[in-house]
Parts: C-alpha cells; structure tokens; sequence
C-alpha cells in the first residue's frame, strides 16, 4: 500500500495565495470591529446571541458555515476514497441533522423568547429544575466542544503547512489562526461571528463547487470512474450488506437527535429575528448536503483513479493531492486552488469560533453565574470576554 504522496505545496498556496489568504483574515478583524461599534448594549444576550435579531441571510449562513467544517472538503473526501459509492449514504445524514432542526427548532425558539435562554444550560434548568443535572450538562458540552475544537485545530494547522509547503509551520498557523479569531471574537461576539460566516459560508459554498467542477473537467467525471471502479476496485462497487445497512440506520439515529442539538447550534436558534426566519433557514439548509457533501464525496471517489493503494493516513490528503495534479496540468487555474485552501480555512475557522463561543457562554452563565448571582449584565459579559480570550489562546499552546 502506498502511504502519503508529498504534495506540490508551493503550488497549492504560493505567495499570490498567501497575499489572498492575509487579506481574507483581515476581512475578518474588520468585521469583528463593525460588530463592536454596532453592538446595542454590554449583555450577555448581545455578545452571545447577537442581541436576538438574526435575519434569514445571516443566519442561514451562520448555520452552514457552523455545520459544515474542515471534516467537509477533508474527511468526507477520505471516506469515500476508502468506502467508495458507499459514502453518499452520508449525505442523508447531513439532512437528517436539518429534520431534527425541524422539529424541535420552531418549538425551542418560543421558550427562549419566553424565559430569555442564552445558553442550553438554561433550557436544560427550566425543563428538570435540578442544578446538579444542568452543572453535569454543561460540563460535558464543554469537554465535547473541547475535543472537537483541538480536532479542528489540527487540521487547520496541517492544511496551512502542507499548502504552504511548510513555510508556514504547523504551530505558527494555528497560534496565527487563534489569534485572529480571539481577536474578531472578543471585539463582537455573535454578531461579528455570525457576519464572519457570512464570508466563510459563500467560500465555502464556492469552494465545494468549483473543486467538483475542476475534478468533473479534468477527469471525466463519474462516468470514466465507475467504469475504473467495476474494473479494478469491483468491491466498492457493490450493494450494501445488512451489517452496513445497520449500522447507517443506527448512524441516521444518532445524527438526527445529537447533532442537531450542538451548543454553538442552539445558539443560533435563540438568535434568530422569529420563528419564521428560522423555519426558512433550515428549510433552505435542508438542500445543502447535495452542494456540498455529495460535491466532496465524488471528488473522493475520483481519486480513486487517480491515486489508487493510499493507506488510511495518505486517503485524507486526496482532495490536496488531486488540487496538485491539476494545478500541474492546467497551470491558469491556481486560482481555484487558492479558492478551496481559503475555503477549507474558513470552514474550519468558522467551526472553532462557534465552540469557543459556546463554551464561553456556557462558562459565564451556567457556571461563573452561580458563583456571582448578583453580578450585572456588564460584568459577566467582560468575565465571558476575559474566559474567552484565555481560552482561544490556551488551546495552541
């Protein structure tokens, strides 16, 4: 079996790139500055919630953006190099997330409106009235969120050295990386969050559909690729087997009544202007994983064919591989390769400062709160600002 390939780097993120991914990063600062000047008031539902009036362009946005991290353009990709047409079974699993929205969201909404939720801790405290059980919650919203934003970390950190060939090392990118996200963070919470995503989100979108059509082009697609797969790899080629049958039907359950339920989620879903605004978002959500998910899985499944025998580790460097090649043959579309790093980045990024967010929130009012029951709006905000600058920062090292 052949292990990692080492990639064209330089090509895939030279000094244009590099100039184009700066100025994408100091958008975000920016952004983070506009949502400070525009912030309404010093509350913990302004910094976290975006003061509750989240229109529909924002938050469908917010939510992509959210939904959709580094896993998207990186894992899926690598699942279905080793699983084959198998893979597209988790697209129905991303749209399983968007029926669990569906359900509870609208119901949710109303009752953050009615007893002023900020965080899920509040909701879990209103539903049971047992402290212990909320304290317990949190906790183990936070330890998730933790793992998940070191996973993420990770992989942003390795997609920033492998593209720049390693003139920006791994722990220079994430340290770089962290510092911007505390700062646009800190400066508007949600609110600059939220508008952040708006910017993640479309290159995100874009990235997901220009690298699917710069793989249908240059490699004839899936046509010239199941003729590949019956030929030389027959086996991912086949029907599911009961087992595999089970275990995604056990998978769609689980997907449809956990993640739907993420903190930084919940978040958005008290955050919206109305119920109205919500039900539209995630009804236009529920269409995503078809230009996004799918888009990725098949450019996962043409890589196949074109660098067949990766172990496991070498298959999550397939869509970085495939961006090589074609920047090698077709030199006058580096721009593309430019389009999806960037993408990837913010993907990713937009993913971490969501859960820094949560954990923030969950922090200051589920747990810091209890300690300072008297304390003024003013002032748990400032101690969710100063938890989450030494959070954001504390991850790197």
């Amino acid at each position: 079996m052949r292990g990692k390939i080492k990639i064209n780097s330089s090509v895939l993120l030279g000094k244009t790139g590099i100039i184009f991914m700066i100025v994408y990063l100091s958008a975000l600062i920016i952004v983070g500055l506009i949502g400070r000047f525009t912030r309404k008031e010093n509350s913990l539902a302004d910094f976290y919630l975006a003061g509750r009036g989240m229109g529909l362009f924002v938050l469908f946005l917010t939510l992509y953006a959210t939904q959709y991290s580094g896993n998207t353009l990186i894992g899926f990709a690598g699942k279905a190099y080793r699983e084959g047409y198998l893979a597209i079974v988790s697209v129905t699993f991303m749209m399983a997330v968007i029926g669990g929205y569906l359900i509870f969201a609208p119901k949710l909404y109303k009752l953050s409106q009615q007893f002023r939720f900020i965080t899920v801790g509040d909701y879990i405290q209103q539903r049971f009235n047992s402290r212990i059980l909320t304290i317990l919650a949190v906790i183990i919203c936070i330890i998730a969120l933790g793992n998940y934003i070191i996973t993420n970390l990770k992989a942003v950190g390795h997609i920033v050295e492998a593209t720049t060939g390693g003139d920006i090392k791994f722990i220079h990118g994430v340290i770089g990386l962290s510092l911007i996200m505390v700062l646009y963070e800190t400066l508007g919470g949600l609110r600059s969050v939220a508008w952040t995503d708006v910017i993640q989100g479309i290159l995100l979108l874009l990235g997901c559909v220009v690298i699917f059509g710069a793989i249908e082009y240059q490699y004839g697609g899936l046509t010239a690729t199941a003729s590949f797969l019956m030929a030389k790899r027959p086996e991912l080629w086949q029907a599911p087997t009961p087992e595999e049958k089970r275990i995604w039907l056990s998978t769609l359950l689980i997907v449809f009544f956990a993640i739907s339920i993420y903190p930084h989620a919940i978040q958005r879903i008290y955050a919206a202007k109305d119920e109205k605004t919500l039900r539209r978002s995630f009804q236009i959500m529920v269409f995503m994983p078809i230009v996004t998910t799918l888009f990725i899985i098949v450019v996962g499944i043409v890589g196949i064919t074109q660098f067949p025998g990766l172990d496991r580790d070498g298959s999550e460097d397939i869509t970085l591989l495939l961006l090589s090649d074609i920047a090698k043959n077709i030199p006058s579309i580096n721009f593309i390769i430019v389009l999806f790093v960037t993408a990837a980045v913010a993907a990713i990024m937009s993913t971490i400062d969501s859960a820094l967010l949560a954990i923030s929130s969950l922090f200051t009012q589920d747990l810091y709160r209890l300690v300072r029951p008297s304390a003024t709006q003013s002032h748990l905000t400032n101690m969710g600002k100063i938890f989450h600058g030494l959070l954001s920062l504390s991850w790197p090292i």
